[in-house]
C-alpha cells in the first residue's frame, strides 16, 4: 500500500501467518498468490478513501503512537506524515495539546467508548483561531481487543466562527433589546416566550428574563391573555402585522396604554414560527386623544342635541354645518341640508330678506330676529333666530340658533282661548250659584205648596167640586218640582247616590226605553268597547242624562235620522286638557251621544248648557234638559264637550272618571219603610221659612206629636238648653241665618247626648256632618216626613 501509513518500516509488521485448520493442515501455497493480490486490491482501496477523505484520519496503536496520518491532517495541523508517524502526541504536538489528547486516548481504549472533542487548531489553514471537532473510536482486532484508537478529525472553523457571529448577534440583539425600554417578546406558535426585554419580563410580571423563557401567557398570568393570544393567532393565520390598542397592567399595579405591534416570524424558509411583539407607552398621548375625542363628542352632544336648531353657513352661500335638531325639525337629512342654503329653507317673504340681514349681520356681528322657516312637507315653523358671525378655519361664517316658536304662538292663541274659558266656566259658576239660590227658595216655596195642596186635597173626598181644583195645584207644584231638579242637577246640588257603575250595562239596560223615546222614524245604534272602566256616579242620574241627551237628539232630528249610542274607553291627554278647561287626564269612560239632525251654529253651541236656554218655540222646553246634563257630569268629576255644524248633526260626548277603588261595591239599598201610625213623642221642629214649618208642624201633630216649632234657630237653642228633657227628638232645616241646622244639633246633642235628628234640605246634602243620615230632600209630601220621623224614632231604638 502507497497511503501514508506506509511510509515508515518502523510501524509496518510481518504479514500474519494464515492460521492451520482443525486436522492440521494449512493453505497450500498455490492459493497465496491469489490471497495477496486481492488483498493488495483491498489496501489500494482504502488506501485511496484514506487519502481523498476530506475528514483528517489518525490511527493510534496501543502505545499511543501515530500509525495513519493522512493528507487531510497535514493539512489541518500543518505537519507531514513523515513528521508524525510512528511517533507520539508529546514528539509533534504542543505540550497542553499532547496532554489532553493522550488522556483521551487512554480513556477510549480503557472504556471501549467513543469520545467527542473540540480543540483549537494551532498551525492550520485557518491560522491560531482555526477549530477542529474529533470522534475518537476504539480500534479492535478480529478476536475484539482494543489495539489502538482511529480518530476522525474534522475542521469545524466556519462553523465555529459562524456560531461565534451568531452567539455575539445574539448578544448584541439582548443587549440591544435590553437598551429599549418598551417590551419585546418573541413567542413560537404554541406562545411560549423564546425571546424578550427586562422591560417584558420585570415591567409585565415582576420576574427575571430567565423566569419568563418558556412560559405562555397564561402561565404568567397576563391579564388580558385571550385577546394578545388571538391576535397572535390572526398574525401567524394572516401573515400579516397586527396592530392594536390594549391597556398594559404593570408589576406595580400601574396601568399604562399602550400600542402593540404582532408581526409574523419566520424562519430561514419563510415558515412561520411564531410571532414577535412590541408595544409603545402612548399613554400621555391616549389621555389627550381621550380627552379631546370626549370634548369633541361632548361638543357634538351639545350641539347635536341641543334644543334649538342650529346652522352654520358661508356668507351668502350654502350650509356648512348643521345638528339633529335641525334635521329633525325640518324633515330633512344632513347630507341634503349641506346642499342647501338658508334661502332654500325660507317661504317667498322672508327668502329676500336674507341677503339683507347678512349685510347687516357683517356690520354690527350679531343679531336677533323673528322668521319662519319650510320643513321639506311644505309646513312652515315660525322661529326666533340669533345669528353671529363667527371664524371658522380662517373664514367668516354665520352660526344661526334657530328656536321654534310655534308653542309660543300656541300657548298665546291657547291662552286666549283659555281666558274665553274661563269667562264662560265663571259664567256658568255664577248661573250655578244662582240656579241653585232659586231652587232652595223654590224648594221650600214648593214643600209649603205641595203639602197644603195635599192636606187640603184630603177635606176633598171623590166627587167633591173643589177636589179637581186642589189636584191641578199638584200638578203645578209637581211641574215646578222637576224643574228645581233639573236645577239643582245643573248647579251641582242634586242629592246623588254615586256607586261604582258598568257604564255599558246601563246604557244597553236602556236601550228598549231608548226605541220607544225617539221613535220609529230614527234608527238607534249602539256600540259598546269589550272593556270600559267602570265610573263611579248615581244610576239614576246617568240614566237621566241618556235620555235627555237622546231626546235632544230626537228634537234635532224631525224628518227622522240616526242616533248613535257608544261607550268606550278613553284616556284623555295632557295635551287635550291643556285645550279644554275642566277636564282632567287620565283613564275615562266616554259616554258619545251623535246624531244625523240640523246641527247648531257657534252662538248656539256657547249658551248650550245654561239654564233655560233653548231653541224650542216657547212652551215646548223648559231649556232646562242639556243644563242638567252639564251639572250631573261636573258632579261626578267627567267633562262634556259638544261638536256640532250645521247641516251636519252633532256630537255630545261625556267623559266620565275611571273608578279606582274596588272593582265591586255595595249598592244603594232601598228598603221600604211602612206607613207610621204616629206616635206620642215630642218633636223639637226648627225652620226659618214659616209655610214650611207650618206645614210640617201640622203633618206631626196629626200623626199624634207634641211638636215645639220654632222660626229662629238661636231662640230654639237657648229653649232646647234650658230645658234638655222637654224633646225626644230634632227636626231641622240644613241652610238657615246665623245658625245652620248641622251646628244646632251639634250644640244641642252637646247637652243631649243621643238625641235622634232629622235634617231637612233643599239641596246642600254636602253641608252635613259626617256620618249623618240622608237629609229629607224638600219639596217633601206629609207622608215622607211622617215616614221619616217615624223611622228616626225605630233608629233610635
Amino acid at each position: 500500500m502507497t497511503y501514508a501509513g506506509r511510509r515508515s518500516s518502523k510501524r509496518s509488521k510481518p504479514p500474519a501467518a494464515v492460521p492451520a485448520d482443525e486436522h492440521g493442515t494449512g493453505t497450500t501455497v498455490t492459493h497465496r498468490p491469489a490471497a495477496e493480490a486481492v488483498l493488495r486490491e483491498r489496501n489500494a482501496f482504502l488506501e485511496t478513501i484514506i487519502t481523498s477523505s476530506g475528514d483528517g484520519l489518525v490511527v493510534f496503536d496501543r502505545d499511543l503512537r501515530m500509525t495513519v496520518w493522512n493528507p487531510a491532517m497535514e493539512e489541518m495541523i500543518g505537519l507531514t506524515a513523515d513528521q508524525v508517524l510512528g511517533r507520539w502526541p508529546g514528539d509533534v504536538l504542543p505540550e497542553a495539546m499532547a496532554a489532553k489528547l493522550e488522556q483521551t486516548l487512554s480513556g477510549v481504549m480503557e472504556t471501549g467508548d467513543s469520545q467527542w472533542r473540540e480543540f483549537a487548531l494551532t498551525g492550520s489553514r485557518s491560522g491560531p483561531s482555526g477549530w477542529a471537532r474529533a470522534l475518537y473510536r476504539p480500534h479492535r482486532d478480529t478476536s475484539g481487543q482494543i489495539v489502538g484508537v482511529v480518530a476522525t478529525v474534522r475542521d469545524i472553523t466556519p462553523k465555529h466562527e459562524g456560531e461565534k457571529f451568531l452567539r455575539g448577534q445574539v448578544r448584541f440583539v439582548q443587549e440591544l433589546l435590553e437598551a429599549i425600554p418598551s417590551p419585546i417578546v418573541a413567542k413560537d406558535r404554541d406562545g411560549r416566550v423564546m425571546l424578550c426585554n427586562t422591560a417584558y419580563a420585570a415591567g409585565n410580571f415582576g420576574l427575571a428574563r430567565e423566569a419568563v423563557l418558556g412560559k405562555t401567557s397564561h402561565e404568567l398570568g397576563q391579564p388580558e391573555a385571550d385577546m394578545h393570544i388571538e391576535h397572535d393567532r390572526e398574525a401567524m393565520q394572516n401573515g400579516m402585522p397586527e396592530v392594536y390598542e390594549a391597556d398594559r397592567f404593570l408589576a406595580d399595579g400601574t396601568v399604562r396604554r399602550q400600542i402593540v405591534v404582532k408581526a409574523p416570524l419566520r424562519s430561514q424558509s419563510g415558515e412561520i414560527t411564531g410571532t414577535v411583539t412590541a408595544s409603545q407607552d402612548i399613554t400621555e398621548k391616549h389621555a389627550v386623544e381621550q380627552a379631546l375625542r370626549q370634548s369633541e363628542e361632548r361638543f357634538r352632544t351639545l350641539f347635536d342635541f341641543a334644543s334649538d336648531a342650529i346652522f352654520i353657513h358661508d356668507i351668502g352661500g350654502r350650509f356648512l354645518e348643521v345638528n339633529r335638531t335641525a334635521c329633525e325639525r325640518l324633515g330633512y337629512s344632513r347630507d341634503e341640508l349641506l346642499t342647501m342654503s338658508p334661502t332654500e329653507i325660507s317661504p317667498p317673504e322672508f327668502a329676500a330678506l336674507v341677503a339683507e340681514r347678512e349685510d347687516a349681520l357683517a356690520d354690527v356681528g350679531a343679531s336677533f330676529f323673528e322668521t319662519a322657516h319650510v320643513r321639506k312637507d311644505g309646513t312652515v315653523v315660525p322661529v326666533e333666530v340669533s345669528a353671529t358671525i363667527i371664524d371658522l378655519d380662517g373664514h367668516r361664517a354665520v352660526l344661526n340658533i334657530a328656536r321654534d316658536i310655534s308653542e309660543r304662538r300656541g300657548a298665546e292663541a291657547d291662552r286666549t282661548a283659555l281666558e274665553g274659558q274661563l269667562r264662560a266656566a265663571q259664567k256658568m259658576e255664577a248661573i250655578g250659584r244662582l240656579a241653585g239660590g232659586v231652587a232652595h227658595d223654590f224648594n221650600n216655596l214648593l214643600t209649603a205648596i205641595h203639602g197644603f195642596a195635599e192636606l187640603h186635597l184630603a177635606e176633598h173626598p171623590p166627587g167633591d167640586p173643589g177636589r179637581a181644583d186642589v189636584l191641578e195645584i199638584e200638578r203645578a207644584a209637581e211641574r215646578a218640582t222637576q224643574l228645581t231638579m233639573g236645577l239643582l242637577a245643573f248647579s251641582r246640588r242634586a242629592d246623588a247616590h254615586p256607586t261604582p257603575l258598568d257604564l255599558a250595562a246601563i246604557v244597553r239596560d236602556a236601550m228598549a226605553l231608548l226605541r220607544r223615546l225617539v221613535g220609529e222614524d230614527i234608527v238607534v245604534r249602539l256600540e259598546a268597547d269589550a272593556e270600559v272602566p267602570l265610573v263611579l256616579a248615581d244610576p239614576v242620574q246617568i240614566e237621566q242624562v241618556l235620555l235627555n241627551l237622546a231626546a235632544n237628539a230626537r228634537d234635532a232630528m224631525p224628518t227622522g235620522g240616526t242616533l248613535g249610542i257608544a261607550v268606550r274607553r278613553s284616556v284623555l291627554t295632557r295635551t287635550f286638557v291643556r285645550s279644554h278647561a275642566g277636564a282632567h287626564a287620565g283613564l275615562h269612560a266616554l259616554l258619545e251621544v251623535s246624531d244625523t239632525g240640523v246641527g247648531m251654529d257657534a252662538t248656539t253651541q256657547t249658551h248650550l248648557f245654561e239654564p233655560f236656554f233653548t231653541t224650542k218655540p216657547s212652551g215646548e222646553g223648559t231649556g232646562l234638559g242639556l243644563a242638567s246634563v252639564y251639572g250631573i257630569v261636573k258632579q261626578a268629576d267627567g267633562y262634556i264637550d259638544v261638536q256640532s255644524r250645521l247641516g251636519r248633526g252633532s256630537v255630545v260626548s261625556a267623559y266620565l272618571p275611571a273608578f279606582e277603588g274596588a272593582a265591586s261595591a255595595a249598592q244603594v239599598e232601598h228598603s221600604a219603610i211602612p206607613a207610621n201610625r204616629g206616635g206620642s213623642e215630642t218633636i223639637l221642629l226648627v225652620e226659618d221659612e214659616p209655610a214650611v214649618r207650618l206645614f210640617a208642624q201640622r203633618v206631626l201633630q196629626q200623626h199624634g206629636y207634641r211638636v215645639l216649632a220654632f222660626g229662629d234657630p238661636v231662640v230654639a237653642l237657648d229653649a232646647a238648653i234650658r230645658d234638655p228633657t222637654s224633646y225626644d227628638a230634632l227636626v231641622t232645616d240644613v241652610i238657615m241665618p246665623v245658625l245652620s241646622g248641622p251646628t244646632l244639633a251639634e250644640r244641642i246633642i252637646a247637652t243631649r247626648p243621643g238625641l235622634p235628628v232629622l235634617f231637612m234640605s233643599g239641596y246642600e246634602a254636602g253641608a252635613l256632618p259626617a256620618g249623618a243620615p240622608p237629609p229629607l230632600a224638600k219639596p217633601f209630601s206629609s207622608r215622607d216626613l211622617a215616614d221619616a220621623v217615624g223611622a228616626l224614632f225605630r233608629r233610635a231604638g
